[in-house]
């Protein structure tokens, strides 16, 4: 089956294409939530949402329980979505009903297997779903997701150099940077975010983070590093 990227799939969402399985694997957890934020806006229509999704955690499923949502028809609508979460966790038996499933998958279901960071994807599964590994973002991926977070969902945009500032401080951890893009576009009311803006709001400036705090110890620059150390 399909091996996906984050990229090819919010691609085939906004084309309204969607494969019977998924599986979202991988360590940056913020990023297989990104997906499947997407995957639920544009299967089903908001409308119908409380008619047609399904979140479970695999671990309080029992087989007859999975069984019924794998056969339940969509409502009024082209498709249901099931989502499980800690697929891996799965019980013996239904682990035995996911199989059988597998092996043949409805059209009018779409079914998510969601996996924690750290859990590698059952050997059978990639064989039968469409995978996706989630994975951190190098500093490159990181500065164009932060455009495509400010463009596509919070509807600003910032400065190269503010990005970067942002960046050297808190690094990749989307969740993170996300909060703090909130803050400081309702800090600039909308306007684009400027250096001043990030060192107003998240207290910080070039050449005073954290990265460059830990560069003064490692060349043993301790003037620089103790007077850095209060700021």
């Amino acid at each position: 089956m399909p091996v996906a990227t984050p990229r090819s799939l919010r691609t085939a969402f906004d084309a309204g294409s969607f494969d019977p399985v998924y599986v979202l694997f991988g360590d940056e957890d913020f990023i297989k939530e990104e997906v499947l934020r997407l995957l639920l806006a544009r299967a089903v229509d908001v409308a119908m949402r409380d008619f047609n999704v399904d979140l479970r955690r695999s671990p309080e499923l029992d087989a007859i329980g999975l069984r019924g949502l794998l056969e339940q028809l969509p409502m009024m609508a082209e498709r249901r979505v099931i989502v499980l979460r800690e697929a891996q966790a799965l019980k013996k038996a239904p682990l035995a009903v996911l199989d059988q499933y597998l092996a043949n998958p409805s059209r009018d279901i779409v079914l998510v297997l969601m996996l924690p960071a750290d859990e590698e994807v059952p050997k059978s599964w990639p064989a039968r779903a469409t995978t996706c590994e989630c994975k951190p973002l190098s500093e490159d991926g990181v500065m164009k997701w932060i455009a495509h977070h400010l463009q596509e969902t919070l509807h600003g945009s910032i400065a190269p150099d503010a990005a970067s500032l942002l960046v050297s401080h808190v690094g990749n951890d989307l969740a993170q940077l996300a909060g703090e893009l909130d803050k400081l576009l309702s800090y600039t009311n909308g306007s684009e975010i400027t250096t001043e803006a990030v060192q107003a709001v998240v207290g910080i400036r070039h050449g005073e983070t954290l990265a460059d705090l830990l560069d003064c110890v490692a060349v043993r620059d301790a003037a620089r590093a103790l007077a850095m150390l209060p700021r």
